[in-house]
């Protein structure tokens, strides 16, 4: 996967790999996700995340899958999250960009401790 050159993207990225489990699989795991979304304070909406992401068949989660629900998340569109469909929906450009910088602001935070 082609990361932007976003030093945010970047570093979630990074921390999203730093949470994998070795095991040679794809993805995060139920375990590692939860993990990922403790590291980034995530809360209430972490849970939701993880839920909403591993619906279904699905055991491990992409890194461009996190992405785009964890950006929808902090977009404020639970509602949606929430139903049946086992595919986040694509946000728009200012809802990703709004996200994207509640994200920074947490991932900066988590640098400094």
């Amino acid at each position: 996967m082609a990361l932007s050159s976003d030093p945010y993207e970047q570093k979630l990225y990074q921390m999203f790999q730093s949470h994998s489990t070795g095991d040679g699989s794809v993805g995060l795991d139920r375990d590692a996700l939860l993990k990922l979304c403790r590291t980034l304070e995530l809360k209430e909406r972490g849970h939701l995340l993880v839920k909403c992401l591993l619906t279904g068949s699905n055991t491990h989660v992409s890194f461009r899958e996190f992405r785009e629900g964890l950006l929808h998340i902090l977009g404020g569109n639970e509602e949606s999250v929430t139903t049946t469909d086992t595919k986040v929906p694509h946000v728009d450009s200012t809802s990703s960009l709004m996200a994207s910088n509640r994200a920074k602001e947490r991932y900066d935070e988590e640098e400094i401790r």
